[in-house]
């Protein structure tokens, strides 16, 4: 389904960029495709993300994981080797090297893989514990998508005065307290009220993330950097799903709210733990009106 939706939107919304941004490419900075680094850095991601979403399924010291991992680390270990030999290389690999994108990368990262956790972990207890339909659980899963919004929205209002880092560790506490509700309190209420608070904190995060990652780079590195950013979320998520459906297992199958328990005690902790990262490691930028 979602190549039927993705596909034609992102296709539309290729044409009518290619048609309404100026081409103002300085003539200096023109150089060729580097087809062989996209090539290694995409497969390599693929690999990763493949075993990493395979080990929460089979294990974590199962073999196919571990293989697909290994995988990924020969190809990107390839990619270095070869940005560092390519006259036209597909990025600046000390790029990953500044505070800023270091900073904001992690910040997605553990965003993302929070998010997917708490929507992994609700759905599975909605459907298969407390048996609500598809419908009825898409339902009360709006207060969560209301409050990401939310928290995105107030974040980008304040995060100019703020700063990034207050933003982000602000954020990463709400989603700590969100989550450790559902560990100590069972029952839908319960669940749905801690998501929600969740739902804030991720999306400040999520702002904080971009923020924090764009904030020094030049305009031509941009889209390099979203690119890392990119990249980062589809590793959160699928880190997200490996380490959530592990700790989770004994639940999964409707019978026992243990491994509920355990999995959003773990996300609280881990919130609690970026939170603390993320006073250390992210900047704290401020500007009268949000900008750079």
């Amino acid at each position: 389904m979602g190549l039927y939706v993705n596909a034609p939107i992102g296709l539309f919304l290729f044409l009518a960029l290619s048609r309404m941004l100026p081409n103002d490419r300085p003539a200096s900075r023109q150089a060729r495709l580097d087809v062989p680094g996209a090539l290694l850095v995409t497969a390599g991601t693929a690999a990763g993300v493949y075993g990493v979403i395979t080990a929460g399924e089979l294990g974590l010291i199962a073999v196919k994981p571990l293989i697909w991992i290994a995988v990924a680390l020969l190809l990107y270990v390839a990619f270095v080797l070869w940005q560092r030999t390519n006259k036209n290389p597909l990025m600046d690999l000390t790029i990953l090297t500044r505070r800023s994108v270091a900073a904001g990368t992690f910040l997605i990262l553990i965003a993302t893989a929070l998010m997917i956790s708490v929507f992994f972990l609700g759905s599975f207890y909605l459907q298969h514990y407390r048996q609500y339909g598809p419908l009825i659980t898409g339902l009360l899963f709006l207060p969560v998508a209301l409050g990401t919004i939310i928290g995105a929205r107030v974040a980008g209002r304040t995060i100019g005065p703020l700063g990034s880092r207050t933003v982000a560790v602000v954020g990463l506490v709400l989603t700590a307290l969100g989550t450790a509700v559902p560990a100590l309190r069972e029952g839908t209420a319960g669940l749905l009220l801690g998501i929600s608070v969740a739902g804030l904190g991720i999306g400040a995060v999520y702002v904080a993330a971009s923020t924090t990652t764009l904030s020094q780079v030049e305009h031509y590195e941009a889209g390099l950097a979203s690119g890392i950013l990119s990249t980062f979320h589809e590793f959160g998520a699928a880190f997200g799903v490996a380490i959530t459906s592990s700790l989770a297992v004994a639940s999964l199958a409707g019978t026992t709210t243990t491994g509920f328990t355990r999995a959003f005690t773990v996300a609280a902790v881990a919130a609690l733990i970026s939170a603390l990262v993320s006073f250390i490691a992210v900047p704290a930028t401020r500007t009268a009106q949000g900008g750079r």
